[in-house]
Order: structure tokens, then sequence, then C-alpha cells
């Protein structure tokens, strides 16, 4: 954004469309047309984003590196994967995407596992956010088993009955 005036419809485009870009390639809309700032004709977001790509080789480059890496994970592909971190790492793209594949090296057999493994711990955090929510919010309990019977009741794995009178 830093290479154009302020007042430019370039600019204007890349401040107001700059979360297109991290979106999943296969998950922006390429068919609903919406008349938009910028663009004299009816464009979609794919279009926006081909129009970003488009002003600046290092970001095309890095975007299309970042959208393997993701393509890869999503169809579980490790040979994909490890070219994408290997293979291109001295490729013409920005610094910060240089750093993550560094990190990604480094991880690469814990990766490998889990893009490999059909296991995931995300229910077990999922829970145990819960958990967190509940604490904060309620500033503490009076007895652990106050704290555990609200966690039981909103993870939905006990029934109350409300007694009409009480």
């Amino acid at each position: 954004m830093k290479k154009f005036k302020t007042s430019s419809d370039k600019y204007r485009i890349l401040k107001k469309h700059y979360k297109l870009i991290p979106k999943k390639e296969w998950d922006l809309d390429s068919i609903n047309f919406r008349k938009t700032a910028g663009f004299k004709n009816f464009v979609s977001h794919k279009t926006i984003v081909e129009f970003i790509l488009g002003l600046d080789n290092c970001l095309k480059n890095t975007y299309d590196g970042y959208q393997n890496i993701l393509r890869a994970v999503r169809d579980k592909s490790v040979n994909l994967l490890e070219k994408e971190v290997f293979d291109k790492s001295d490729r013409n793209i920005f610094d910060g995407m240089k750093k993550s594949l560094r990190t990604l090296k480094g991880y690469f057999e814990y990766i490998k596992n889990a893009v490999e493994q059909p296991y995931s711990n995300g229910f077990i955090e999922a829970v145990n956010n819960k958990i967190k929510v509940i604490k904060r919010t309620a500033y503490g309990y009076r007895s652990f088993y106050n704290l555990r019977n609200r966690v039981l009741i909103v993870n939905n794995l006990v029934q109350y009955k409300i007694i009409p009178g009480n």
C-alpha cells in the first residue's frame, strides 16, 4: 500500500479489501458480482483478489505459496507441502513469509504427522476454552462442585430439572 498515494483508487481498494487476501482461494465468491468502490463495473471477490495480486509480483508469489500450503493441508498432501516449504523458500516472497517457511522447516516432522494422521485435539481444546470462559464469567465459584455442575450443564452432559416454586 505504501507504493501508492492515499488518494489513489489502488490504495483505496487495498485498504478496503485487505481481508480477502488471507481467505482460502476456494472460499472466495466468484459468482456474486456487486458494485464496489474503486471499480467501474460489477466485480466478485475473486476478481478483486486477482486485481490486487496484479499490482505486485512479490505479493502474488507470496499469495500463491500460502494458498498451496493451505491446499496441501486440506488435501493431506505431504508431497505438495514438502515441495512448497523446502523447494520454494528462496523465491521472490515477503520476508515474513520466508520467516514462516523457516519455522515450518524446523517443525516439519510434527507438521507432517499432523497432516497424515486423522487425529486432532481440537475437541479437547474447545472444551478447555469453554471451561475457562465459565470460570472467567463467574468471577470464581464458592465450591468446586458448583463449577463442575455448571461445566456439565453447559456441555449437555447432565440434564437438570426446574422445580416450580423454588
